[in-house]
């Protein structure tokens, strides 16, 4: 069993350590819901490079989860 199963983290950052922190919560198990400024989102989906619709980075550091 996971050490954070059944945690549920509200995340509402977007700033580039944040999105390392609740990343590492999911690891361990926490149920990360990621919320984001409507107008530009989270600073890393256009931090340079941008490849496409989203930055590496934001891809790298931020907990996803696809249904």
């Amino acid at each position: 069993m996971e050490a954070l199963h059944g945690i549920k983290v509200l995340d509402l950052t977007r700033l580039l350590p944040s999105n390392f922190c609740t990343l590492l919560l999911a690891d361990y198990g926490a149920d990360v819901l990621k919320i984001e400024d409507t107008d530009r989102g989270d600073y890393g989906r256009w931090h340079p490079p941008v490849s496409g619709p989203k930055a590496p980075i934001f891809s790298a550091l931020t907990a996803t989860r696809r249904a």
